[in-house]
């Protein structure tokens, strides 16, 4: 069940490019939005011309225009989709903040841009997206700004099935992502496609300047994929589940997931990472953090404990 989502904003037009995801998707789950909005610097003292400006009343300013900027966001997610939607202004540390309003809240999804530019609290969503993969115990569906690239992907329709690509690696904490994914965009109203990457092993001969794909076994890797991932999909059927799987074979594996959401048309990648606080990148082989970096449709990150899980069948 998906009861409420929380989407942090910045005060700018990139931030807000967060929300026709968040609210389509609260549609479709019957869910609340919460817009928050975090104030981590004190509004310093202002002098013009000799008159000193009392810090208080440019703090209850700022305040008074944070709080209208949230007021007239939410009013446009009421009107767009008819979901409750409300705003929360707080003050302090944005990370800490942020966490402690998902804890008090129950939210169980967090939706965000990548980065913002600017506004009143003072930061960039970038890094605050980065930390909160860290620390947060609830999966984030993080989002490019609308146009910062060619070929970016269209928020998810009002109606029609959600097309949600599962990237699985074989390992049981890589499935963890399988499961919030359902958990977060629903078994029904949902199309899962679950894909595997094969690396395709390389042959190095004496003598042979270049090294030449080792074709055999990378059919054997391919099959053992497949098995695999064939399994996955009749028990998600078995379910009531819409999915189906895809093997495909890439050097790089970042980018063939990216690639492949964006040619398959798909609305979100769902990923497992077990980044931690303290970790200076996200690991799933770096894998989570580069899909984050060069995809053009939104991903849906979540953190596993299960760091160095052995892969199933392995």
């Amino acid at each position: 069940m998906l009861r409420k989502i929380l989407v942090p904003l910045d005060g700018s037009p990139s931030a807000e490019d967060a929300i026709p995801i968040a609210r389509r998707l609260a549609r479709r789950r019957g869910s609340s939005v919460e817009l928050v909005m975090v104030r981590d610097l004190p509004v310093e003292p202002l002098t013009i011309h000799t008159a000193s400006l009392d810090a208080q009343a440019l703090d209850e300013s700022d305040l008074r225009m944070a709080d209208e900027y949230l007021e007239r966001v939410a009013a446009r997610v009421k009107e767009a989709s008819g979901v409750e939607a409300s705003g929360t202004v707080m003050d302090g540390e944005v990370i800490g903040s942020i966490r402690d309003r998902v804890a008090e809240t129950g939210a169980d999804l967090v939706v965000m841009c990548t980065h913002g530019r600017g506004g009143w609290s003072r930061f960039w969503l970038g890094s605050v997206a980065q930390e909160l993969v860290r620390r947060l115990d609830v999966p984030l569906l993080l989002t490019r700004p609308h146009g910062e690239e060619e070929g970016q992907a269209s928020p998810p329709p009002e109606d029609g099935p959600l097309r949600i690509l599962v990237t699985l690696d074989g390992s049981q904490y890589a499935e963890q992502a399988l499961d919030a994914a359902i958990r977060a965009f629903g078994e029904e109203g949902a199309e899962y496609t679950l894909l595997r990457v094969v690396v395709p092993p390389v042959v190095r001969e004496y003598r042979v300047p270049k090294a030449h794909p080792d074709y055999a076994e990378q059919e054997k890797l391919t099959a053992v994929a497949t098995e695999y991932l064939q399994k996955q999909v009749k028990a998600l059927e078995a379910r009531g589940i819409k999915a189906n799987f895809g093997v495909i074979a890439r050097q790089h594996v970042a980018e063939g997931i990216a690639d492949y959401a964006r040619e398959q048309g798909l609305h979100a990648i769902a990923i497992a990472t077990n980044a931690r606080q303290g970790m200076p990148r996200l690991v799933l082989g770096s894998v989570a953090d580069k899909v984050l970096r060069s995809s053009s449709v939104p991903v849906f990150m979540t953190r596993s404990p299960q760091a160095g899980a052995v892969p199933v069948g392995a």
